[in-house]
């Protein structure tokens, strides 16, 4: 089981603003430097 990590309101709604703004799940998480671990 992996680790759960908590990221700050900041990143969250920086995210969240990407989003709408239409950029990619990919980018956005590349440039707030967000890891996702997906169980096998």
């Amino acid at each position: 089981m992996g680790r759960r990590v908590s990221y700050p309101v900041e990143v969250k709604q920086k995210a969240a603003e990407m989003r709408l703004a239409g950029l990619p799940v990919k980018e956005i998480m590349q440039e707030l430097n967000i890891m996702i671990k997906t169980q096998a």
